[in-house]
């Protein structure tokens, strides 16, 4: 069962909340690995000996109209996840693949859990000639398996704590326009 909520309630003409509640399940693994200084990430199927990955993922968040055509929209969310896999330590598909039977890739991964949270805050500026908008996120994802760093968590390769985004498109003519995104 992958149960879904979405709601969202409009507090005022200016004012909307709004939340979502689900579990999702993946049957596809991303396996990443570092031998010999290249990375590659393979992805490796669920099987009767590794569960499929599953998560539940919330969000809150309120979308308020500043003035005519601005708009700022907060969001928390939080992601639980369980049954990740990752390559027990010293172990290696790049390596496992030329020296032994890469066909025992089973045998060389532990499975554990993630975190992954945030706040986004998001101007929007959607009528005028000048049209775009402003994305700031605070992120943490981490990861936890029992056999990897003394079983603590530590920080995912894609954790970024910081992303800052803009994007812009100014309407010269009504067929001609400039746009950038940085």
């Amino acid at each position: 069962i992958l149960p879904r909520f979405s709601t969202r309630f409009q507090v005022t003409d200016k004012l909307l909340l709004h939340a979502n509640f689900g579990k999702t399940n993946q049957n596809l693994h991303q396996l990443s690995t570092s031998g010999i200084g290249l990375p590659a990430d393979l992805w490796v199927s669920a099987s009767a000996n590794i569960r499929p990955q599953s998560a539940w993922q919330g969000s809150f968040g309120l979308t308020s109209s500043i003035l005519k055509g601005l708009s700022l929209d907060i969001v928390a969310y939080q992601k639980e996840m369980r049954n990740l896999i990752a390559y027990q330590e010293g172990a290696s598909f790049l390596i496992e693949s030329i020296v032994l039977n890469a066909n025992d890739w089973e045998s060389k991964v532990t499975t554990g859990t993630g975190k992954s949270y945030g706040l986004e805050f998001s101007l929007k500026k959607e009528v005028g000639q000048l049209t775009g908008w402003l994305n700031y996120t605070w992120s943490k994802s981490t990861r936890q398996f029992e056999t990897i760093n003394n079983g603590k968590a530590y920080n995912f390769k894609f954790d970024r704590p910081h992303s800052f985004k803009i994007a812009g498109v100014y309407q010269i003519q009504p067929k001609w326009s400039i746009s950038g995104t940085w």
